[in-house]
């Protein structure tokens, strides 16, 4: 029982330490009343900077209803337009300004080229008719004739020196044969390819360029005619008043982002608060509940440390009495076995169960003496049988009882004495008696033949023993 109140308790003191917080109910609840006065102060910030913005659009609707009498809105649709025309006249200006130069530079570029046509024309014929006749370019070159002179050796495979007309005819070919080379002529006549190209375009990219111009300035007189009217519709308004009205609005729209802004910032902080308060709130519970379970477990575990107080001194009450019965029937057990010369007194048991023997001397004087060595072999058997039988009676479990040689070293007096008080002290207990032959005389059988159930005799076969049933005289 002590074990299990014990390990009750050290339950108990497992869950008051996992139970317990290092943070007072009183510590949070500090915090919750830092955070809710915080909270109020935010909350008034923000009714402030509300009360601030409907203000602001109050303004704004008087300001726009005094903008609709001076027709505001369509004095902006005024200006923006005005500005957005402005700004057409200047680039269609810059673009007539830029078209002129372009045609102008196009023009003086073209003028001598298409001058000089019938040049270009005739020179094209020249190089036409020379290429189909094959002198241009030359049809021998310079290099290749001399190379065959130098060898003196025609590719046809004469030999110039024996042949000194075929000779004749090379060098003086090679006198008639032009410098020009096919780089010389190429170059100008791709050049001269380019001007013809440029020139069939020349018609069409003014006409374009026309074109363009008149667009460009047709565009710019409606623009200059549209600018001119909406400048006359602007001058006719208020436009002094109109402009105080504007910036008046401007200003309280720029009042009321102010304040959507702060009011923005002042919403977080009350989430922050609501969030942080209800962090703490839980916590508090949380904390409260923990409190409540831990004062519980501690009103469990004294009542655990009552019970082992209890239990303590219920078994020092228990084993105390205990030991008064053991000794008790342990002196009844030996000192009622009719000893010669009644040289016993008497026995003490002291509380580690050490026994003593009390014998009475002289002028009554008594004496403690140790059984060992004090009695005899066959005195100490009986106190052991005695001191076992009154252990065996106070358990109160009913098991049997093995006793082996139990009335070894004792004379037959003494033998007859234990056979006598052996049934009384074991009672209805089975007894199991382990003895030899010479213990186990006829008369021990005779005395104890009314309370034997089975006899069975034990034989040693060497390395086994056998058991039979021992049959009875």
């Amino acid at each position: 029982m002590k074990t299990h109140v014990e390990n009750v308790e050290k339950y108990y003191k497992k869950e008051i330490s996992s139970k317990s917080s290092n943070i007072s109910l009183g510590a949070i609840g500090n915090k919750i009343s830092e955070l809710e006065d915080l909270k109020e102060k935010v909350d008034i910030e923000y009714e402030s900077a509300k009360k601030e913005k409907n203000i602001a659009e109050d303004n704004i609707k008087r300001l726009k209803a005094k903008l609709r009498e001076n027709k505001h809105s369509n004095v902006k649709d005024l200006v923006k337009t005005q500005e957005i025309l402005e700004e057409n006249v200047k680039d269609l200006k810059g673009n007539i300004s830029s078209t002129k130069k372009e045609h102008t530079h196009y023009v003086l570029t073209m003028y001598p080229l298409v001058k000089m046509f019938k040049i270009f024309e005739k020179s094209m014929a020249v190089y036409e008719n020379g290429r189909v006749k094959g002198q241009v370019p030359p049809l021998y070159r310079k290099s290749f004739l001399k190379d065959l002179i130098d060898d003196k050796k025609c590719v046809c495979g004469i030999d110039l020196e024996k042949n000194p007309d075929s000779m004749a005819e090379l060098k003086k070919r090679l006198v008639k044969t032009s410098d020009v080379t096919d780089k010389d002529i190429s170059q100008p006549i791709m050049s001269i390819k380019s001007i013809f190209s440029d020139l069939k375009k020349c018609e069409d990219t003014i006409t374009k360029q026309l074109k363009s111009l008149y667009t460009d300035e047709k565009k710019l007189r409606e623009k200059l005619a549209e600018l001119k009217e909406t400048k006359d519709k602007i001058s006719g308004l208020n436009i002094n008043e109109i402009d105080e009205l504007t910036e008046a609005l401007e200003l309280n729209e720029g009042l009321i982002r102010k304040y959507n802004h702060e009011m923005s910032v002042i919403e977080s902080r009350i989430d922050d608060c609501n969030n942080r308060l209800s962090k703490l709130n839980k916590e508090h519970e949380q904390i409260s509940r923990m409190e409540t379970a831990v004062a519980k477990f501690i009103e469990k575990k004294k009542f655990c440390e009552r019970a082992k107080s209890f239990i303590d001194n219920l078994e020092s009450i228990m084993r105390e009495d205990i030991h008064k019965i053991v000794e008790t029937k342990t002196r009844e057990q030996f000192t009622n076995i009719e000893w010669a010369n009644n040289k016993f007194e008497d026995i003490e048991i002291d509380e580690n169960y050490n026994i003593s023997i009390i014998t009475k001397g002289e002028n009554n004087t008594r004496t403690k003496e140790a059984p060992i060595p004090f009695l005899s072999g066959g005195e100490r058997i009986i106190l052991a049988l005695s001191f076992m039988l009154s252990l065996h009676q106070i358990t109160g479990y009913d098991l049997p009882i093995v006793i082996d040689a139990p009335f070894e070293q004792l004379d037959t007096d003494k033998r007859h004495d234990i056979v006598k008080q052996l049934p009384e002290t074991t009672q209805s207990k089975q007894v199991t008696l382990l003895v030899t032959n010479t213990q186990y005389t006829p008369s021990v059988q005779k005395a104890l033949s009314e309370y034997i159930g089975k006899e069975y005799k034990l034989e040693d076969k060497g390395l086994k023993t056998e058991v039979h049933e021992y049959a009875r005289n």
